[in-house]
């Protein structure tokens, strides 16, 4: 709008530029607000207009590992890429594809009419961040989530004045803007032409991501019961329970769902229930009315998707339902939820465009097994699975554990020093577990590392280059966590690229079949269960989880007569809920919420995370040994064994 109004008038974009330096002054009619916000971090980043411009390309090894981690986006944007340089090449422009850090990942197009600056910036693996070479469409686009021209003397270095360029961000189906197109040559003015080619490039690439994203059931939705699928199409993939896994950047717009919002069910958005709407949809010929909160009435219909082959080593096989791929988990790893297996075959997906993933659920639920399934999946033999939990360590120890040190950083450091767990897990995986817990003072540091990718060991000034896969778990709520100010609200949007939600045990439709697994796990085969210990098994509500139910296993394998099947006598549980316990119990200390049943619940987990280890249980507590000791003996509540099981 305002660049139309200003196209020859370079001296009020100088002018502008100059008063907005100098004085702070803005205006719009010059430069969209964008470009300002531009030349602010310019600012803030103490970049001076007059500065030379590099270009300067990261190393042969580096650019390999770039490309790599950036695998999936260049090859689903390969194609578009193409058909966009072919539509721009006789206007001399060229087309370069970044990732979301603004590294140069490809370049295609008018290739023979690059002249000594064009060469130098459209180069694979040359840094186009905005901290390196200032104000850029590729910049803006990321930062305003949305497509920008920038021409001229809108560029804040001098240097990159000879410069037209538009560019428009990808977005992924998660919300993250994960990369940038962007064409451009050597020209003062702009094109509007070449920022709606852009823009559409990337809605197709973010189309195509979309269908290759694995989902229970995908729909597009749209004012018509027909019409095409395009990249402005409004995409959304549902999990088996109904949760939004999934949405295309204009269905987030439609629908004001920003990427803040968390975690959203099929019933937040619209006036119907997932099931009946799932067997519309499988019942149906064509497209199906949907009706959302606000009134407005749509026409859902299922979205293409792209068939996936599981690579060598992935825990996950496909079926078909309602006309989209469904994942589920094989018995090798078996949770007892199909929907477990959509999210994890959605997380490995993620994985591949560098996405790190974040495992919430309760304590003994299988987050530490899911950890390993993502690495086994996407990092396999190419590197180690570091993990560290960091409610386990003191913190007065844990940044030593993470960061490493130097010697003589502290009292006690060991000779020559010693790498920490980040360090240790450079180039495979890096497993944060109980990342809730991880104290204030550090989560700064950590987000530090994440969006650097460099770090120093306690004690030294010197920087070391990391790159690792990570998975985060916790067993706490997260958001609220946020909210509450306890977690860095920035540090949980860099940690919250994909979302594996693992529901506990208690709620599961398979644990039969999980029971079963488990016990063929821990017998080798030699054992069954009788069909009443399965209904036993079925009954009790599990506070322990998946980990309580192991341990109720080996305990009734032990104790149970050789070769038979196991018996409800063979265990030892508590029939009754413990739920069921708390509601007929009127008592304050057994009451949902009193300092008694919070302390039980405390202990309970404590002892539960660390397998009955009192020690290690106590340390989480942040009491003593002789402490928890003494509680256990003197509670007149169940108690947990030297196994972890829960004895009354």
């Amino acid at each position: 709008m305002a660049n139309a109004a200003t196209i020859s008038d370079v001296k009020a974009i100088i002018a502008a530029k100059d008063a907005f330096v100098s004085r702070g002054m803005i205006d719009e009619r010059v430069a969209p607000p964008g470009v300002y916000r531009s030349w602010e971090r310019c600012l803030s980043s103490r970049l001076r207009q007059d500065h030379a411009v590099e270009f300067l390309p990261v190393q042969r090894s580096d650019l390999a590992h770039l490309r790599d981690t950036n695998r999936q986006l260049l090859d689903v944007s390969n194609t578009y890429l193409e058909r966009l340089a072919s539509a721009v090449c006789g206007a001399g422009y060229v087309v370069l594809l970044t990732d979301n850090r603004g590294y140069a990942l490809n370049v295609v197009g008018a290739l023979d009419r690059r002249d000594g600056p064009m060469w130098h910036a459209h180069r694979h693996g040359v840094n186009l961040s905005e901290p390196v070479i200032g104000t850029t469409a590729m910049a803006c686009a990321m930062a305003e989530r949305r497509a920008m021209n920038v021409f001229g003397h809108q560029h804040f270095f001098e240097g990159n004045h000879i410069f037209q360029c538009s560019a428009a961000p990808i977005i992924d189906p998660l919300g993250n803007v994960i990369g940038a197109v962007d064409v451009t040559r050597t020209s003062h003015t702009p094109n509007p032409g070449s920022l709606m080619l852009v823009k559409q490039c990337a809605r197709e690439i973010e189309a195509e991501l979309f269908r290759r994203t694995p989902s229970f059931l995908s729909v597009r939705l749209c004012w018509q019961a027909s019409g095409e699928v395009t990249g402005d199409s409004l995409l959304l993939a549902f999990g088996s329970d109904g949760q939004v896994i999934a949405m295309s950047e204009n269905a987030r717009t439609f629908l004001n769902c920003p990427r803040e919002a968390g975690i959203l069910s099929f019933e937040d958005l619209f006036d119907d229930q997932f099931g009946t709407f799932v067997n519309r949809v499988n019942g149906a010929n064509g497209a199906v009315a949907l009706r959302i909160h606000s009134g407005l009435a749509l026409y859902a219909t299922p979205a293409p998707r792209r068939e996936q082959h599981a690579p060598k080593g992935d825990h996950c096989c496909a079926s078909v339902i309602g006309g989209s791929a469904s994942i589920e988990p094989t018995s090798e790893v078996e949770f007892g939820d199909r929907g477990v297996g959509v999210q994890l075959a959605a997380a490995i997906n993620a994985t591949k465009i560098g996405l790190p993933i974040l495992v919430l659920g309760e304590t003994g639920s299988g987050k530490e097994v899911v950890a390993n399934v993502l690495h086994a999946a996407t990092v396999g033999d190419q590197g180690s699975l570091i993990a560290i939990n960091c409610a386990a360590i003191p913190e007065s120890l844990i940044e030593s554990e993470l960061f490493g040190y130097v010697e003589g950083a502290f009292t006690g450091s060991k000779r020559g020093g010693a790498p920490g767990k980040i360090e240790l897990a450079n180039g495979g995986t890096l497993f944060l577990d109980e990342i809730g817990d991880m104290p204030l003072s550090l989560q700064a540091r950590l987000l530090r590392v994440l969006e650097t990718k460099t770090l120093s060991r306690l004690g030294s000034g010197t920087t070391r280059k990391v790159n690792f896969q990570l998975i985060c778990a916790t067993h706490q709520n997260i958001e609220l966590a946020v909210r509450e100010g306890r977690f860095r609200r920035d540090l949980y949007y860099r940690i919250n690229g994909a979302v594996v939600r693992l529901p506990p045990l208690r709620e599961r439709s398979g644990i039969k079949e999980l029971a079963r697994g488990l016990l063929d796990d821990i017998t080798q085969g030699t054992r069954s269960l009788s069909e009443a210990a399965e209904a036993l098994l079925c009954k009790h509500t599990w506070p322990g989880n998946v980990r309580e139910l192991r341990h109720a296993l080996t305990y009734a394998h032990a104790m149970a007569p050789e070769g038979e099947p196991l018996r409800p006598e063979d265990f030892r549980l508590d029939i009754q809920s413990p739920l069921e316990d708390k509601q007929r119990n009127g008592t304050i200390g057994n009451r949902p919420g009193s300092l008694a049943a919070l302390e039980k619940e405390a202990v309970t987990n404590a002892l539960l995370s660390t397998d009955g280890h009192v020690g290690r249980a106590a340390a989480i507590l942040g009491i003593s040994r002789a402490t928890l000791y003494r509680w256990l003996r003197q509670s007149p509540m169940s108690t947990i064994n030297s196994s972890g099981t829960t004895a009354t």
